[in-house]
């Protein structure tokens, strides 16, 4: 699956607030053509004075034109700044909220691997660092980029020489600028990291300083915490003084506009291809276009940062989480039990228990003996399932704290999409399924639903009539081992015989047969 961009991920998180973003970027893009507006009035003015046609009546015509084009821009500017604040912090609320439920849902364990700080920075730090992109990059960068792109059409309409000169400033601009980000990603990157560290090494001295006073640690704690903040700082300012010389070159290169507008407009006005009200029109654009370039360059300069707290928010939403359910299970004792236990801290990674089974009987203490790294804490923080299992199942009292949804029916099939985000795995039921549907729908839907499964990251299992013929013969059909081995290749995380074995006169031959044929697939 293609990886979603940051841009396209930014725009996500606006979409409970698209329309009034779409009516923040119409009134921007309408100021920007209000603001455009003085500068064919203050040209009309020049024009009738040096066609010697000016009247109070024709010049205050223009006057009223000019102010009207600046009110315009005045209150589009007002309304489409209003409109995005409120709707991006109304959409910062929204991701706080989001983030809490997230971790409120998500294991333990890997709530538990996360630096403190990296959290704090996120929720606070980062989702706050979205405001600028949806309050003032989406609306302004927007006109920002427009009103020159305007200009300069026009600037090409009055005379494809006036266009060239005024663009002549951009590339040698970029010059410097290309040249102070050859190793900006990097630096960034790792600006980011010892930004989280930082952030970890104070939340956690601001939080423990009552314990690192009691055990007498304080001289060293705030040692750790100071080489910290040396560090960062450090790091900082020598990553700005390596940039500061090329960038402030752009930035006094790209406003200079008159740079090549005004020799390219004195040459035209010499040659007689444009009048003095031509020349002064393209001059007065040329310095109109440099506030909006300078803010343009500064969103531009600010994107990586932008980028880097889309990600973080998106990583923190996309936590995993354990499935709830809304009504309590009765328990008969407390007997912990693992069965078969197979566990992945990546979830499809190398398996750190390999099919275990204990029991931890209830009253009594058990101890779990080994060598470092061996797995201990793992099995004790499976028991308070600070996550769920790879493989197997723990019960407690009797009672499977993990949740399987079984799929028999075209109900289930139907409503997939809304309880799959809640449940530990599903159970696709071929036989209950292809009483509810003609048979030659059913491998359709069992694609259908492994790829679903597949696509949430859930694993599921197939069960019923694998082998059915196996429940009178020895041997089961080509048709029977092909549907085994095609289950497998789907994704399935488990198959199940039901039948075959409970009732049938070949169980040994069928559970041969089932395992043989999944090694092969796999």
């Amino acid at each position: 699956m293609k990886e979603r961009t940051w841009l396209g991920i930014l725009l996500s998180f606006a979409a409970p607030c698209r329309g009034k973003m779409a009516a923040s970027v119409v009134l921007a893009i309408l100021s920007v053509a209000g603001g455009f507006v003085p500068y064919l009035g203050v040209y009309q003015i020049i024009r009738l004075f040096l066609e010697r046609q000016a009247s109070w009546e024709g010049i205050l015509f223009w006057c009223g034109v000019c102010l009207a084009g600046y009110a315009v821009k005045v209150a589009g500017y007002a309304l489409s700044t209003m409109l995005a604040h409120v709707s991006a912090y109304t959409i910062l609320e929204g991701l706080r909220l989001q983030a809490a439920d997230r971790l409120m849902g998500a294991p333990l364990g890997e709530v538990d691997s996360r630096p403190i700080g990296a959290m704090k920075s996120t929720i606070v730090d980062r989702i706050e660092d979205i405001e600028p992109p949806l309050a003032h990059m989406i609306p302004e960068l927007s006109s920002n980029i427009l009103l020159p792109l305007v200009v300069a059409i026009a600037m090409f309409a009055i005379d494809w020489r006036m266009g060239l000169a005024l663009l002549v400033t951009i590339p040698v601009a970029l010059i410097p600028m290309a040249f102070g980000l050859r190793t900006y990603n990097k630096n960034y990157a790792a600006y980011m990291a010892a930004n989280a560290h930082v952030n970890s090494v104070i939340v956690e001295y601001v939080e423990g300083i009552q314990v690192v006073k009691a055990f007498s640690q304080g001289e060293r704690s705030y040692q750790k915490f100071a080489n910290a903040v040396r560090s960062f700082r450090d790091f900082t300012m020598d990553w700005f003084r390596c940039t500061w010389a090329s960038m402030n070159l752009c930035l006094a290169i790209l406003p200079t506009t008159l740079l090549g507008t005004l020799p390219m407009g004195i040459y035209l006005y010499q040659t007689g291809v444009l009048d003095p009200a031509q020349v002064t029109l393209c001059l007065m654009l040329a310095l109109g276009i440099v506030t909006p370039l300078m803010s343009a360059t500064a969103f531009i300069n600010s994107m990586k940062s932008m980028q880097f707290a889309v990600k973080d928010t998106r990583e923190l939403l996309d936590l995993p989480q354990l499935s709830q359910v809304e009504r309590d299970a009765p328990l008969n004792g407390c007997d912990i039990q693992l069965r078969d236990v197979s566990f992945s801290y990546s979830g499809d990674g190398e398996e750190v228990l390999h099919h275990l089974d204990l029991t931890i009987p209830q009253g009594k203490f058990t101890a779990l003996v080994g060598p470092s790294g061996g797995g201990k804490s793992t099995i004790a923080r499976l028991a308070a399932r600070f996550w769920d299992v790879t493989g197997g199942s723990i019960t407690l009292g009797g009672q499977d704290i993990r949740i399987f949804a079984k799929v028999e029916n075209l109900a289930g099939v139907n409503a997939l999409p809304e309880f799959l985000p809640l449940v530990d795995q599903v159970v696709i039921a071929r036989g209950d399924l292809g009483n509810a549907m003609p048979l030659w729908q059913l491998p359709a839907c069992q694609k259908k639903l492994s790829a679903a499964c597949r696509a949430a990251k859930v694993p599921f299992m197939v069960v019923t009539q694998l082998l059915d013929s196996m429940c009178e013969r020895a041997v089961p059909t080509r048709a029977e081992v092909s549907d085994i081995y095609n289950a497998v290749l789907d994704g399935a995380a488990s198959l199940m015989l039901t039948g075959e074995t409970a009732a049938g006169r070949y169980p040994v031959q069928a559970m041969e047969y089932l395992v043989q044929t999944a090694r092969t697939a796999l």
